[in-house]
């Protein structure tokens, strides 16, 4: 594969047959708590390390890897942008630092699953357990994870602007300092989360849950942001509109990129908010 792009995708599609072949997802027990985690056999670790580690070349297919359980498998820093793993088994899976974007990862069972700091961007993640997984710094921006399931989950830092939330269940999940604006998280469940200096700007929160939620320093830098169901006075007296008062501001303005537009910000020793 590393000698021949002609031959690239044809091996490429060979290693997931083989990976597809060696580890089906048996239905029985799907999502059950508690159960045994295990590893891959070491000859398709040796599959998925190739595929994860392949050349970088341009590929016009997708690599197919849906309905396989791959649990406890080691993929950290591996490239499945665009890959299909709808419906496998990566409970506990290593997938820190990955590349997931635009993957196909509905229903896909990723409880307790290391993934610090992966691209996530654009995946779609409808009806996926994520149960306890570790999501800290990840990017999800604009990720489509409808009714899926974070309880307990660590999102601390975690990028989930423009995202649709819509009835994800967030019970006893870290998103402290997450990025949530303009996220759609219509009926979300966020009972004991903590939300602490999170950003809601613009978020579309109708009939969410916060009971019990800690959203002290939150940043809601509009009123409908606020028009949530289950929220106190209390928990409203606890969030900033300001977003200078978020830990971590005031920051030092890089002048060379905010150019004559940002002079009087950059005199106060603001950065000011841009739209990314």
């Amino acid at each position: 594969m590393r000698e021949s792009s002609k031959d690239h995708e044809a091996i490429v599609e060979l290693l997931a047959a083989f990976v597809r072949e060696r580890s089906p997802q048996a239905e029985a027990g799907r999502g059950a708590p508690g159960a045994a985690v295990g590893k891959p056999e070491s000859d398709v670790a040796a599959a998925l390390a190739a595929i994860g580690r392949r050349p970088t070349r341009k590929e016009g297919v997708s690599i197919n890897l849906a309905g396989i359980c791959l649990r406890g498998a080691s993929l950290s820093k591996a490239r499945l942008a665009r890959a299909n793993l709808s419906g496998s088994d990566l409970r506990s899976a290593n997938l820190a630092e990955s590349d997931l974007s635009s993957a196909d990862l509905r229903k896909t069972l990723l409880d307790e699953a290391e993934l610090y700091q992966a691209d996530l961007r654009f995946a779609d993640l409808r009806m996926a357990e994520l149960r306890r997984a570790d999501l800290a710094w990840a990017n999800l921006q604009q990720v489509d994870a409808r009714q899926a399931q974070l309880q307990g989950a660590r999102l601390v830092g975690a990028r989930l602007r423009s995202a649709h939330l819509t009835a994800v269940d967030f019970e006893g999940a870290s998103l402290v300092r997450a990025d949530l604006r303009h996220a759609r998280l219509w009926h979300a469940n966020f009972t004991a989360s903590n939300l602490a200096s999170a950003e809601l700007h613009r978020a579309d929160l109708l009939g969410a849950n916060l009971s019990e939620a800690n959203v002290a320093g939150t940043a809601v830098l509009d009123e409908g942001a606020l028009a949530i169901d289950n929220l106190t006075e209390e928990q409203i007296a606890h969030t900033r509109s300001d977003p200078r008062s978020i830990p971590g501001y005031p920051r030092p303005v890089d002048r060379s990129k905010v150019g004559r537009a940002g002079d009087e910000a950059a005199k106060a020793g603001f950065a000011f908010f841009r739209s990314e």
